[in-house]
């Protein structure tokens, strides 16, 4: 009688293990379930812009990409922070272009901007960009094609074509300029 006893209750014991078990099998898998949809969430965040007056169409910015009116918009802001300026504006608008700089290129960049805006005060130099045609948006490369006027001491240049180029990046959200360099500088 004993024996049967204990046989029964070795029997419920076991049972109950192996509910235990399963529950922590089923604690396993929906953690893991959670895991993954919260590491896709991060992946796929969104970032909500306040579009500033120059952005007249919906833009959307992931985690590592952006569409193309977000990419455009972007292209106008930092050429016309880099190529629209007068003596006294130069040095802040340089200042607020290098906040745009991934850290790799900021160095380089800024000794580029720093001699450029001297340059600029010196020589009393005023210039603006006008783009000319569509803004071309590739997998890490936009495009744009215009004219740079300039007035140097009070008389006007000829005017140049430019085509900018601005390698760029996308981290966390943010627009980060690699490198931007004018095509048809002699």
């Amino acid at each position: 009688m004993k024996a049967t006893e204990f046989l029964s209750h070795m029997d419920r014991l076991k049972k109950k293990v192996s509910l235990y078990r399963f529950g922590m099998l089923c604690l396993v898998a929906v953690s893991l379930f959670n895991l993954l949809q919260s590491s896709a969430c991060l992946n796929d965040k969104t970032v909500i812009l306040v579009p500033p007056a120059s952005l007249t169409e919906q833009a959307r910015v992931n985690h590592h990409r952006a569409d193309g009116a977000y990419l455009r918009m972007m292209a106008r802001y930092v050429t016309g922070l880099a190529f629209t300026f007068t003596p006294s504006t130069v040095q802040g608008q340089l200042a607020e272009l290098l906040e745009l700089y991934h850290a790799d290129a900021y160095a380089d960049a800024r000794k580029v901007y720093e001699d450029m805006a001297m340059g600029a005060q010196t020589a009393n130099l005023t210039q603006s960009f006008h783009p000319k045609k569509e803004i071309a948006v590739q997998e890490d490369l936009l495009t744009l094609k215009g004219v740079i006027l300039q007035t140097l001491n009070a008389t006007a240049q000829p005017p140049k074509e430019a085509e900018l180029k601005i390698r760029y990046r996308i981290e966390a959200g943010r627009f980060f300029i690699l490198e931007m360099w004018n095509e048809q500088e002699p």
